[in-house]
């Protein structure tokens, strides 16, 4: 024999005249799965002896339930110093506490309610034992029903009549079993079906249950429309009989608003059409609205009328200048589809309404101020001027936003812009909608500037931020390098005894162009192309421009204090370059060879070995002074107090962690020009880059926290091809 199968259904019972409380049975259902007669009550501990699994929609039913007990309820609204516990009859003698008890029940059997409807589950009311279920079972109607108003005026009074209206048909509730679950809103079982009734209190239904026609006296209509009816008039379809009606059919005024519709997660503008103070929306239905008011102890009444003519003609003066009504009461710009970033469409809904803001109040719109993200938004367009000075090392940017009436500092909107929001307070306390293109456009600068409430400084190095921004330059100090620096004016020093390849012409013509800068660049080419060569011909070429401003300072003893070796080389127009090159042991002697053969006049002192000098005041006296990557590091005490012309770096990623005892003492030295040569700058990761980076060109790439956020893990994880075009821009200059 099969074994019987069983469903829960959610009963609510008649216990007071108020208010229904709920409970769960029971009930068997057939082998087609349809529910057949009623068992028994159920508790949530018992469900398991029917086999029946509670999902979590259930639990949240079963505690509803509890929580709407008679016991819960009693133990709830007794007060705890009384000794007696009153039972929920008593406790509903007492008015105040009546009101408090009917509101908290309904309010919890709406939740109720919800849950059952979004589920689907069975409801019925007063069910019993052994009752067939479908004659109790409920049913979900699919629509509100909407309160109809009628009102005869008589010498004695006014009738008053309520029905409500199912898909436009009006029906009475008069003799029908009805059941008023709950006051505010209204829900109500009529028949065998639930119901939600817009904009009325559940209580308004009670004295039409049993009759048509309610009949107000004379003495009580002001007091009745006034405690019951003028809250709901407005809201509700009136229809009236024997009144004084006022009708208002012209528009007075257009409201444009720029709003989100939740349920297609979209902004659109809402326009609405005002008669007198009573509002009609675009594609609302109702054509009529009819209020009540008082004068003088009489009731009037005014109909607004919708004129569609004139509300069509507001609609296409939008439509002229660039919106469309795609679908439901939005528009929406005519050309923009859906995209992908929302606040990019918030802007361009905000910018269309700044842009044609003038014409629209022109045209008779009023125009309310937007909000996004529930943010009061600022209706003006914004003029950014921006311009750049030089100062030594450093680029000083200064500007203004022009908002309206505001004046805004550029670096009050740029910390802004770096944390990626897109919003600016202004001093009235509304919002300023920073544009779109300003992010694609100073988010280098902000990500890379050191900034405070007065400046905003670039390093000089950083020029390639700004080169393409179009900002207003004013120049101070050096120009930034010269992008084709194969056209640098040069000729190779009579004294280098070799012949250049055109490509190593090329180099040397980048490396000098860095010196006229005072950039530090990395020189990376591979393994044999004559890295060495090109080195020694720019020292060679350093040399002499320092030997010539040595030359012309002399001249004005006031201007420089010589000291008795570069006095000396001065009177002999040898002035000693002081380049310190730093490279592994193994390639001391082939760099001692090179200088040798290509450059036999340059002064070259190796400092290695036990015996070395350790006298600061040494290594200004020789043009080139040799030592390894390990004894500069012991030596870093004495070596970061000389200021060398040059500092080279041979296998510069030598230097790669940046957390290196090597990284952190060579990045104490000093020098107008540093040069890394490497064939293989980047080995393992871009942290190898950045290393470099630092030493020859100080904050160019930020601290590494800042690259290693903003750089590093975007490209080396994520592939991001902005950020690796934004590298290459950044560091394209300074790498050959």
């Amino acid at each position: 024999m099969k074994a019987k199968a069983y469903t829960l259904i959610i009963n609510l019972s008649t216990h007071f005249s108020d208010f229904y409380l709920p409970d769960v049975c029971v009930g068997e259902i057939n082998d087609e799965g349809f529910p057949t007669y009623a068992v028994q009550k159920v508790r949530k501990m018992k469900v398991g002896a029917y086999k029946i699994e509670l999902n979590e929609r259930w639990e949240k039913v079963f505690a509803l339930v509890e929580m709407l007990s008679v016991e819960q309820i009693e133990t709830k609204f007794n007060n705890r110093s009384n000794r007696k516990k009153k039972s929920i009859e008593q406790l509903l003698l007492e008015e105040t506490i009546k009101k408090t008890i009917i509101k908290w029940v309904q309010n919890r059997l709406i939740k109720l309610l919800k849950i059952i409807i979004e589920n689907d589950f069975l409801l019925a009311v007063d069910l019993m034992r052994k009752d067939w279920i479908a004659n109790k079972q409920i049913l979900f109607g699919t629509e509100k029903l909407k309160p109809n108003l009628y009102f005869k005026k008589t010498e004695k009074g006014i009738y008053y009549q309520l029905k409500l209206a199912r898909n436009e048909a009006l029906f009475s509730i008069e003799n029908k079993i009805i059941y008023i679950l709950s006051n505010e809103p209204a829900w109500v079982i009529i028949g065998d079906e639930l119901f939600k009734i817009e904009a009325i209190n559940g209580n308004l239904l009670k004295p039409f249950i049993d009759k048509q026609k309610v009949f107000i006296p004379q003495n009580f209509v002001k007091t009745y429309f006034q405690k019951f009816i003028v809250k709901i008039a407005a809201k509700t379809d009136i229809e009236t009989e024997g009144f004084l009606v006022e009708n208002f059919e012209t528009i007075t005024k257009c409201e444009l608003r720029l709003t989100k519709d939740f349920l297609s997660n979209r902004f659109g503008f809402i326009i609405s059409f005002f008669y007198n103070n009573v509002k009609f929306d675009f594609k609302e239905q109702k054509q009529l609205k009819t209020h009540l008011s008082f004068n003088e102890n009489d009731i009037q009444i005014q109909k607004y009328i919708r004129d569609e003519t004139a509300e069509l003609d507001f609609i296409q003066k939008l439509k002229n200048i660039g919106l469309a009504n795609r679908q439901g009461k939005y528009l929406e710009l005519e050309t923009t589809e859906k995209l992908a970033n929302e606040i990019v469409e918030n802007y361009e809904l905000y910018n269309w309404l700044i842009k044609h803001q003038t014409e629209l109040l022109e045209q008779g719109f009023t125009i309310l101020s937007p909000e996004i993200e529930y943010k009061k938004m600022y209706l003006a367009k914004a003029k950014l001027t921006v311009n750049l000075t030089q100062i030594n090392d450093w680029f000083d940017i200064k500007g203004a936003v022009q908002i309206g009436e505001f004046s805004i500092p550029f670096q009050r909107i740029l910390p802004i812009i770096k944390l990626g929001n897109h919003f600016f307070q202004l001093p009235n306390g509304d919002y300023f909608l920073i544009p779109i293109e300003w992010f694609e456009k100073y988010r280098s600068i902000a990500q890379l500037a050191k900034m405070d409430t007065k400046t905003i400084r670039l390093a000089k190095s950083q020029f390639t931020v700004i080169k393409d921004l179009g900002i207003e330059y004013e120049e101070k100090s050096t120009n930034v390098l010269n992008e084709n620096y194969k056209n640098t004016t040069f000729l190779i020093s009579e004294k280098i005894k070799a012949t250049l390849r055109p490509y190593q012409l090329e180099g040397v013509k980048w490396l000098v162009n860095l010196q006229q800068n005072k950039f530090g660049g990395c020189l990376a080419d591979d393994m044999g192309l004559g890295k060495t060569l090109q080195t020694i011909t720019a020292l060679q070429y350093a040399k002499e421009q320092k030997a010539e401003q040595i030359k012309n300072q002399t001249i004005d003893k006031a201007a420089i204090q010589l000291d008795f070796f570069q006095q000396l080389h001065a009177t002999t127009n040898s002035v000693p370059l002081v380049a310190l090159i730093v490279l592994p042991a193994s390639l001391i002697f082939n760099w001692e060879a090179e200088l040798r053969k290509f450059a036999p006049h340059l002064m070259i002192h190796k400092h290695i070995g036990a015996k070395r000098y350790k006298n600061e005041r040494f290594f200004p006296t020789f043009d080139i002074v040799l030592t390894t990557y390990q004894t500069a590091q012991k030596d870093i005490e004495i070596l970061k107090k000389v200021n060398f012309e040059y500092i080279i770096l041979d296998e510069s990623q030598q230097i790669k962690n940046h957390n290196s005892k090597i990284f952190k003492a060579l990045s104490q030295l000093k020098a107008k020009n540093k040069l890394s040569l490497s064939g293989t700058p980047i080995e393992n990761s871009l942290a190898d880059l950045w290393s470099q980076m630092e030493f020859i060109n100080p904050e160019l790439l930020g601290t590494y926290k800042f690259f290693k956020e903003n750089f590093q893990n975007p490209i080396e994880k994520g592939n991001d091809e902005a950020k690796k075009q934004q590298l290459r821009t950044l560091t394209a200059p300074y790498i050959l």
